[in-house]
């Protein structure tokens, strides 16, 4: 249920954001969530739908762009993207490594009219 409150704060910068521009209505919502976040990008859509009702984002559509995970071995600084093996540098084998992508969690652009 975490995917409420953040929708909620993605929606405050939304609003935020058109308001200081003087934006009539909102079109599209663009974020980038990291898949290492553990949200449920269908339950941020739901979410944006329920709360948009009554703003100048009511009938924007929101696009949710997933940027995987990634680390960086600190020994022989391969980047490589995480999956089933997991922390692991498959250059190296080695397991201290560092995430470099894949916890963002921003709104990217807004289009508006």
């Amino acid at each position: 249920m975490h995917e409420m409150s953040i929708c909620r704060s993605m929606l405050g910068i939304v609003l935020a954001r058109a308001k200081q521009h003087q934006v009539g209505r909102v079109l599209e919502v663009r974020i980038e969530v990291g898949a290492l976040r553990g949200i449920v990008p269908e339950h941020l859509e739901h979410y944006f739908q329920f709360l948009r009702k009554g703003t100048v984002a009511e009938d924007a559509t929101l696009v949710v762009d997933t940027v995987p995970g990634e680390a960086q071995c600190q020994q022989c600084r391969c980047r490589f993207v995480l999956d089933e093996r997991g922390y692991v540098c498959p250059d190296c084998g080695g397991s201290d490594v560092e995430v470099v992508a894949g916890l963002e969690l921003r709104v990217k652009t807004m289009r508006v009219e």
